[in-house]
């Protein structure tokens, strides 16, 4: 997450203030006094660690501590008071929203085929929130800030364990927990009441002992549960003072030859992901192949370019994964005979982040195009549910044998690339825009986690791919509504793989080849502030 954080400061330094200076000034603190409201969404990333298990869930080969990472959106709101002395500002602030992080941890191994053939530690975070002190210190139009209070949130989880004949077996409870947060950030006046803003926050909750009800056997049992959230935020604020003055706060000189834009999309994305295992020999062994993976997708991004020509851009964006499905293939001569079967992808998500530093060596007078080199990151998290079998092998058959509502393997993918690439914007009319980029990835390296979750003997599984490449297509078309507001449509297209790439079976001595390529298709609305110019 050290790169996301990169990421998120860049797009953070580009709203530091942009407003023309006149006489009479009011000082830049006066802008933010008294009560504000307003609304909140981005992504969020968490872990959750299991410890200290009791009653079913440490009667048959537990594997504790057991943890697990978790990815999804948040949408939520805010409101507060400010009060101001000089350059100074001090409030208090209230904020709650809902989410919907999933993460599945391995805490359980092969019990036998009465005792079930595996255990999974469910974790869903649905809301949270925080009543927190700010402080910060007014530059221009922005207020630099940082924060700390007292945190709250809702969460669910649940143990369920696959018995053949007996899938009632699900130790499950939820809790409303209570910790702490930290976080930092900056917020930007657009007009005298409105203000957007750009905020990290840490959220942490426990350790605590949670008590899990078990319907099957009716009883509880107890376990330790800690959980750690971090929120890359945006936030749209009005504050409500009567007496706001006017926006005249002078720009820094440092940035006097700067110009850029910040603002938020919202979309869908669809794409796929396909990984090949090999047998020692060229033989294809097994693929996996999800598909049709469509998320609601939601994103910050910033550019800033300076006089001279150089540019820094980025942006920080997520999704949480709609209803697909999964393909799992296994071919002869190692699977007799041939075998295919189909689950449903839930509760999935991805995460991608994306910084480029750039010169437009080429400008005119509403044009510019400029050559950049950049870091991609690109992570998604598979869960499938359920195994019925298309083909003629015994393998998930009959297809009631194993549930719909089972987990059966999860898949975990990262991505890390580098970016050469061309980017350029040209005014069409005084108010339409065009801009795209396309950015060629010669390095490419995967690094992913297969669990398989009714094979503890072979769960997890790491897996690694270099020798990769790629290619990243990226248009929008903006209308600017006034002079500093734009409205507009963005589309993308990226496509990555690693041909070379290889994982190794428990007690295996060998390791075994592997291949994997993921596509990402996405259309979303977009919502730009340009600062600095005339």
């Amino acid at each position: 997450m050290n790169r996301a954080l990169l990421v998120a400061a860049v797009a953070a330094s580009s709203l530091l203030p942009p407003a023309p200076s006149s006489a009479g000034e009011a000082a830049p603190a006066a802008l933010w006094q008294g009560f504000y409201g307003g609304v909140n969404w981005g992504v969020a990333t968490g872990e959750t660690k299991w410890s200290d298990p009791g009653g079913i869930l440490a009667a048959r080969t537990p594997r504790y501590p057991a943890s697990s990472g978790q990815n999804g959106l948040f949408g939520g709101g805010q409101i507060g008071y400010n009060v101001t002395v000089g350059p100074w500002v001090a409030g208090l602030e209230g904020s709650g929203a809902a989410s919907n992080l999933f993460g599945h941890a391995i805490c359980g191994g092969a019990l036998g085929a009465q005792d079930g053939l595996g255990w999974t530690c469910e974790s869903n975070l649905r809301a949270l929130g925080d009543v927190s002190g700010r402080a910060g210190y007014a530059v221009g139009r922005a207020l630099i800030f940082g924060k700390a209070g007292a945190a709250i949130a809702n969460e669910a989880f649940a143990v369920p364990v696959f018995v053949e004949n007996h899938n009632g077996i699900r130790p499950a409870g939820g809790q409303t927990r209570f910790g702490w947060v930290v976080g930092a950030g900056v917020e930007y006046a657009l007009w005298p009441h409105w203000s957007v803003k750009g905020e990290f926050d840490y959220y942490d909750f426990g350790p605590g002992q949670i008590g899990l009800y078990d319907p099957y056997y009716g009883d509880v049992s107890h376990v330790s549960v800690r959980h750690s959230v971090q929120l890359f935020k945006l936030g749209l604020n009005y504050r409500f003072n009567d007496e706001a003055p006017e926006i005249s706060a002078p720009m820094l000189p440092i940035l006097g030859d700067v110009t850029g834009e910040f603002g938020g999309r919202f979309g869908v994305t669809t794409g796929y992901f396909q990984k090949n295992l090999f047998a020692y020999s060229p033989t294809l062994v097994s693929r996996l192949a999800w598909n049709d993976l469509s998320a609601g997708a939601i994103e910050g991004f910033a550019r800033v370019d300076h006089s001279s020509g150089v540019f820094v851009k980025g942006f920080l964006g997520g999704g949480s994964l709609f209803g697909s499905h999964m393909t799992d293939e296994d071919y002869p001569p190692v699977t007799e005979p041939y075998s295919r079967t189909l689950s449903q992808q839930q509760k999935g998500s991805n995460f991608s982040a994306v910084a480029d530093l750039g010169y437009s060596a080429l400008r005119g007078e509403g044009w510019k195009i400029g050559g950049f080199v950049g870091y991609s990151y690109y992570q998604q998290a598979l869960n499938a549910y359920g195994c019925a079998q298309v083909a003629s092998s015994p393998i998930c058959a009959p297809s009631d044998n194993i549930p719909a509502g089972q987990l059966i393997l999860s898949e975990t993918e990262h991505w890390n690339s580098i970016r050469l690439g061309l980017a350029g914007d040209v005014m069409l009319t005084d108010r339409v825009k065009l801009a795209a980029e396309a950015a060629w990835l010669p390095y490419t390296k995967f690094g992913g986690v297969d669990n398989h979750w009714l094979r503890p003997d072979i769960n997890p599984m790491t897996e690694t791919g270099w020798k990769g490449d790629g290619l990243q297509l990226e248009a929008s078309l903006s209308y600017f509504v006034t002079d500093r507001v734009s409205i507009g449509v963005d589309g993308r297209y990226w496509s990555l793989r690693t041909p070379t790439g290889y994982t190794q079976f428990p007690n295996s001595p060998t390791i075994q080849r592997m291949d994997f390529k993921s596509g990402l298709y996405g259309a979303f609305v977009q919502i730009g502030y340009h600062f600095g110019g005339s």
